[in-house]
């Protein structure tokens, strides 16, 4: 327990605030929006590059399981629920909710991709 927690009488246990959510959000937005190989010394840090896939779903399907990947080795503090595919075909922006678990609470976030400017973008 912080001196502060005690001298304010809260208890030693912490509650998951918007604070924490937020700065788990601003670590996923650093981590995925790296490009494997060349933002971090680490080897499977960020996203690959996915030019070299001519199928949509091979791309959708490698970007679901390196965003998995990064989150569990990169963010131990959630664990990932499932990552559902929310694209609208018709358009080149890729989007995906995901559903995660902090402190035994369930919480779900948007993530967004574009192709073209290759940003990347997670939501709250």
């Amino acid at each position: 327990m912080s001196l502060f927690a005690k001298l304010a009488g809260t208890s030693s246990r912490r509650n998951v605030s918007n604070c924490d959510l937020n700065v788990i959000i601003a670590n996923l937005n650093n981590i995925l929006g790296t490009k494997r190989g060349y933002g971090f010394f680490l080897e499977k840090f960020g996203l690959s590059d996915y030019k070299h896939f001519s199928s949509h779903g091979d791309i959708v399907e490698m970007i679901r399981a390196e965003i998995k990947e990064n989150i569990e080795l990169f963010e131990p503090r959630i664990i990932v629920k499932k990552i559902i595919n929310t694209t609208d075909i018709g358009l080149t922006l890729l989007s995906f909710q995901l559903d995660f678990e902090l402190d035994k609470r369930s919480y779900s976030c948007k993530v967004f991709l574009d192709p073209v400017s290759k940003a990347f973008q997670v939501q709250s």
